[in-house]
């Protein structure tokens, strides 16, 4: 067997109102952990979280008829649209997940921005921490080892609104919304739990 086919499978989904591009510095580093990273880019801005979940769904679906077992790392709106997608999906083949500054109960963005921007980015209005919201129908449980790490300092996803309701690993980082994504620390950590579980275990 070649050595990239030995390489565990990481799918990486970014967050809102941003691209792919931005995920790189993770892609990177996680293959430089021994991991095979892509990443699973979405249109953010137009589509409704449940429409983008279906699609991931699908694509979840492709790589469990391929038999290979894989991780899923997602930041903020990402992890919600992985969350939703779970529920469409066997995902027997999926290990572990760590989620980055997810808005678990949602983000006050959403609630607060003007109706006319929720009309034009349906997804501000799914990820609202208004009651009854998309995110906020969720199912709180989630079927495999999920890590959790908030930004100290982050304004757009407040850090009780990264607190799941169940007991999850959960670590707070210096950083704020988006800077985590460029820690070579951080990626380090992440590596950390998908191969152990945990994020303080020997270092990878």
């Amino acid at each position: 067997m070649e050595l990239a086919q030995q390489r565990e499978r990481v799918v990486i989904l970014h967050g809102f109102a941003v691209c792919g591009l931005v995920m790189r510095p993770l892609q990177y580093w996680l293959g430089q952990n021994g991991f095979d990273a892509t990443l699973w880019c979405y249109p953010s801005l137009k589509t409704p979280v449940s429409t983008l979940a279906k699609s991931f769904a699908a694509h979840l679906d492709q790589m469990e008829r391929d038999s290979i077992p894989y991780h899923i790392v997602a930041h903020s709106m990402g992890s919600i649209i992985a969350r939703a997608a779970l529920l469409n999906t066997s995902h027997r083949g999926l290990k572990r997940m760590v989620f980055l500054a997810p808005p678990i109960h949602g983000t006050p963005i959403g609630r607060l921005a003007p109706r006319f921007l929720k009309q034009w980015f349906p997804p501000l209005l799914d990820l609202s921490d208004a009651e009854g919201s998309f995110v906020n129908t969720l199912p709180k449980t989630l079927p495999v080892e999920t890590g959790i790490i908030a930004a100290r300092f982050d304004i757009l996803v407040p850090r009780k609104n990264t607190v799941p309701s169940s007991a999850f690993p959960y670590q707070v980082e210096n950083g704020t919304h988006n800077s985590i994504l460029f820690s070579p620390r951080i990626a380090r950590m992440v590596a950390c739990f998908l191969r152990s579980g945990g994020f303080q275990s020997k270092r990878v």
